[in-house]
């Protein structure tokens, strides 16, 4: 973490200190600590805790796993692959890309087994951690902080089980250490004992966990009451799908109540700053994945594999300098970039002044400059960057998560990945409040979230507040909110998990994207990773694979 990991090493420097003050032979704890001896006390906990925080990140950094969570959205109507879309002559990881976007799909596909990895190390690291500060021998004040720790600790474990449950249904739920006898007789529990699971943890670390500004500016993106109460709410809407006696929706759509009458966030940040370097900590912020890009292991170079590939040099598109530029993997597709009423056909101006500034910053057309060239668009229609073996129907890069400057290092960037946002979290207050009833309540959220998105336009007359709010009834106030979804999370690896949960993700698939290999009832989950099936006896394969 950017700034914890600033104070830790404050931490352990004031340790070192103290500890030339004392006989060198006064051992405290063996000189190779097991994980029985090795915490003892607050700053032990606190030095396990940001271990914990790591798994968070790119560990280990080969694997990507957060450009992962990336690549598995081109799966979706709104974004597909426009790395090097010219075949698999021209780059080893086509498969993996083009291939993956379209669906196919095979079980040792390599992003399947690093979501797996990354599940399951982290909650491999949390239940290591949570068993080693239990015993620790604390004063009172001191189980207050420790106890905040773990609830930290549950956090994201949760957070973990949720990758593993959307990406592959049922998992082995893991609660403790396993011994390595035990490693490889793990069975799958269902869906609905991950989701039991996933909720406790968050339900028993609410309590525990302080409000974002208690933090001060030193710590402002750790693990708070507000992330946990938005992430408890994400996961119960996710997990009751379109079911609408669920409870699910009445503890929702409180802890999104809470979270609003907290006052600990706003949408005052313009949109087109949320993804930049500077914006990175604003008031938008509920949940983030933070880097500190001095540090060799928190390798953020998703960022690079999101920056735009093909710019023009002397008229041309070019891609030549990719590693300077970017690698281009996630694309808008067409489709996506009508929903914010842009034209193609149009002249700059249809793109400078679209009145829903979302459009403007989800996507690039080549009337604006990306360090300080034009980005190509309509991929699919140049012969540079038409995919001549797949269905590929991207035509603009995507605009978040990009470099501010050329890159010197691509594997680094200086930003954050947000988990959440506020905004969010008024959409799912949102979805919560309609299926209780009450479509007034549903609107005002949707609305708020409207009028940041069309705060410029409205503020240069373009268009009146009036005019931009909805006003639907029935069925389409959800359909509105599923629509706002889609425009205000674009791009941020929400949609293909959107549509499974609304039942929404055949139809729209085959609707849009008509020639990809999608199959009911196989590609809603990825692959269990064969490199597991044939260690691991009593798991067994996703359907179809």
């Amino acid at each position: 973490m950017k700034k914890v990991k600033i104070v830790l090493i404050t931490l352990l420097f004031g340790c070192a200190l103290q500890s030339c003050s004392e006989s060198w032979l006064d051992l405290k704890e063996p000189v190779n600590p097991t994980l029985e001896t090795y915490y003892t006390d607050t700053v032990t906990a606190w030095n396990g805790l940001v271990g914990c925080y790591n798994s968070l990140q790119m560990v280990p950094v080969s694997e990507r796993p957060i450009g992962v969570l990336f690549i598995l959205d081109i799966r979706s109507d709104d974004i597909d692959y426009g790395g090097n879309p010219r075949g698999a002559s021209e780059e080893g990881n086509f498969y993996n890309a083009a291939g993956f976007a379209n669906f196919d799909i095979y079980s040792d596909n390599s992003h399947a087994a690093a979501i797996w990895r990354y599940g399951f190390r982290g909650v491999n690291t949390i239940n290591k951690y949570l068993e080693g500060v239990a015993t620790i021998k604390l004063t009172p004040s001191q189980q207050i902080l420790v106890d905040q720790y773990k609830a930290e600790a549950k956090f994201m474990r949760a957070y973990f089980n949720f990758t593993l449950v959307k990406n592959f249904g049922p998992v082995p739920l893991i609660t403790r250490t396993l011994d390595q006898a035990d490693w490889y007789n793990q069975k799958r529990a269902p869906e609905s004992e991950i989701y039991t699971r996933i909720f406790s943890d968050l339900r028993e670390a609410i309590p525990l966990l302080p409000l974002k500004s208690k933090y001060g500016t030193a710590q402002i993106n750790r693990i708070s009451k507000g992330a946990a109460q938005a992430f408890l709410a994400k996961t119960l809407i996710t997990e009751a799908k379109l079911n609408a006696s669920s409870p699910n929706w009445a503890e929702a759509y409180q802890l999104c109540k809470e979270v609003e009458n907290s006052a600990e966030y706003n949408l005052n940040t313009s949109f087109k700053d949320i993804f930049t370097v500077a914006g990175q900590f604003s008031s938008e912020v509920v949940l983030d994945i933070v880097f500190e890009e001095t540090l060799s292991s928190e390798n953020d170079s998703y960022i690079h594999y999101l920056s735009p590939r093909f710019v023009f040099i002397n008229g041309k598109p070019d891609h030549s300098r990719k590693m300077e530029f970017g690698f281009g993997v996630g694309a808008v597709t067409e489709d996506l970039a009508n929903q914010y009423g842009y034209n193609q056909d149009g002249d700059s101006l249809s793109y400078v002044n679209l009145n829903d500034i979302r459009g403007r910053y989800t996507f690039w057309a080549r009337y604006d400059r990306y360090c300080g060239y034009s980005v190509v668009d309509r991929l699919t229609q140049r012969p540079e960057t038409k995919n001549i073996e797949n269905v590929d129907d991207a035509n603009y890069y995507s605009r978040k998560y990009n470099r501010e400057a050329l890159a010197k290092n691509y594997s680094t960037a200086g930003a954050n990945f947000h988990l959440i946002r506020y905004a969010e979290v008024l959409l799912l207050e949102a979805e919560a409040a309609w299926y209780q009833g009450n479509e007034g309540e549903a609107l005002r959220l949707v609305n708020l979230v409207r009028e940041r998105a069309f705060r410029e336009a409205i503020a240069a007359g373009r268009v009146t507040l009036q005019g931009i709010q909805r006003n639907s009834t029935g069925a389409a106030v959800l359909a509105d909110i599923w629509q706002e979804r889609r425009l205000e999370l674009a791009g941020e690896a929400d949609r293909f998990y959107d549509l499974k949960r609304t039942d929404r993700l055949e139809s729209v698939l085959r609707a849009k994207k008509p020639g990809i290999l999608f199959q009911a009832g196989k590609h809603e989950y990825l692959p269990i990773p064969a490199s597991e099936l044939s260690k691991s006896p009593f798991l067994t394969q996703n359907n179809g694979y």
